[in-house]
């Protein structure tokens, strides 16, 4: 299923995800994996129903609640977007991951302050990260932490 979904055929992946899941329904991967090709897809929506599911089999999965992030973020839904990476950072408020893909969407939003807000959270967490130092000075902090 990895394999299909890198090549682009992502309805063909979506089935084998399905197939997974029919096999082991509560391995929240599948389910998390399976909402990432639909993303792909163009599947939002029905990505959003499995990203829950992941979510509610495994509420403490970091990837998942980015990954609902992304879903809200493709709907539109950018206050959802936040609120889901908020729920990430109650359960891991030191995973650079998380952090980074906040600082990238809020960049892609125009959300500035958010942005340099979560980079400046990914160097607290590292201080030895230079794509943050540089992600923070390209939005204009001339002198990043």
């Amino acid at each position: 299923a990895m394999m299909l979904g890198k090549s682009g055929e992502h309805l063909k992946s979506v089935d084998d995800w399905t197939a997974l899941i029919q096999r082991d329904p509560n391995n929240y991967k599948y389910w998390r994996l399976r909402a990432v090709e639909r993303l792909s897809a163009k599947e939002p929506r029905p990505a959003l129903s499995d990203i829950a599911k992941a979510i509610e089999i495994n509420p403490n999965s970091i990837d998942a609640y980015i990954n609902q992030a992304e879903v809200y973020d493709a709907l539109g839904e950018r206050e959802n977007a936040k609120a889901a990476f908020e729920k990430a950072i109650a359960v891991d408020a030191r995973s650079i991951k998380l952090f980074w893909a906040r600082g990238e969407m809020a960049r892609a939003w125009g959300e500035k302050e958010l942005a340099i807000a979560s980079f400046t959270r990914v160097l607290e967490i590292n201080s030895l990260h230079e794509d943050a130092r540089r992600r923070i000075y390209n939005l204009g902090v001339l002198h990043p932490p």
